[in-house]
């Protein structure tokens, strides 16, 4: 699929640069190359933008840098020092844990008994219906001799 044909203006500094089509240029492209590309001065001059504020709007000590030191803030005082775990600590930790647990365990086993007891009531109600199809399909082979 080709590349569709452009005009490009290209407009740097005074230098408007007009060609038909795309210049491909490779990176080791020899820059002493003639191209085909038309350099065309514009007919009116362009606008520079003018400066937003000059030098003297500001005082002269506007321009003067700080020369005084940066000061480093000294690092935190260090938090008061944790007392080491004891072994009364731990033991209380580690009971929170047992208990927590086995509270999970607790919910666990209430949720999986009451899947238990809806899967057995779903059973029987398929062996009931199920009996019933039985039914009425023997009396229908009764109904056909």
């Amino acid at each position: 699929m080709s590349k569709p044909q452009s005009k490009v203006t290209r407009v740097t500094s005074y230098v408007a640069v007009v060609t038909d089509e795309d210049v491909d240029m490779s990176c080791a492209a020899n820059t002493k190359q003639q191209t085909d590309v038309a350099a065309v001065m514009p007919s009116e001059p362009i606008n520079q933008p003018a400066a937003i504020a000059l030098a003297n709007d500001f005082p002269p000590e506007h321009w003067q840098e700080d020369m005084d030191p940066i000061i480093i803030p000294p690092p935190p005082p260090p938090a008061l020092s944790v007392a080491e775990p004891t072994i009364h600590n731990c033991l209380v930790s580690l009971m929170a844990q047992v208990v927590a647990m086995q509270m999970a365990n607790h919910n666990t086993l209430t949720r999986v008994d009451a899947m238990e007891h809806d899967f057995n009531a779903h059973i029987s109600s398929m062996q009931a219906k199920f009996s019933a199809m039985q039914l009425d399909f023997s009396g229908m082979g009764d109904i056909g001799q």
